[in-house]
């Protein structure tokens, strides 16, 4: 269950790595055409191949946010499928668990 962000992430990697290195011709087609400039076409590949490092690491970065997420999520559900077990919500189950927590090592320990 832990290897899934990083076989996504795995995946994200390879597929980033192979639209950045495949084979374009510096011409794209017409509606590849971002911008004209004194009647001479400006592609999305001559862009994308000024700013490949920064598109690379914003994808790493969503990457990243996505992956916290995705941890975030199913930590709460393995919370509320602990508190379904206990007929507990999940608010009284953090509770409980935080109050036992507390009585065990005691205030001072926090």
């Amino acid at each position: 269950m832990r290897l899934i962000p990083y076989y996504i992430s795995a995946m994200l990697m390879v597929l980033f790595y192979a639209s950045c290195n495949s084979h374009q011709s510096s011409k794209g087609t017409e509606k590849d055409i971002i911008a004209e400039f004194d009647g001479e076409a400006i592609y999305a590949s001559e862009i994308n191949t000024i700013i490949k490092q920064e598109l690379y690491d914003e994808l790493c970065r969503i990457h990243n946010i996505k992956k916290e997420a995705l941890e975030q999520l199913i930590n709460v559900k393995l919370l509320q499928k602990e508190a379904n077990k206990k007929q507990l919500t999940y608010q009284q189950y953090i509770d409980e668990y935080t109050d036992a927590k507390i009585k065990k090592t005691g205030t001072d320990s926090l």
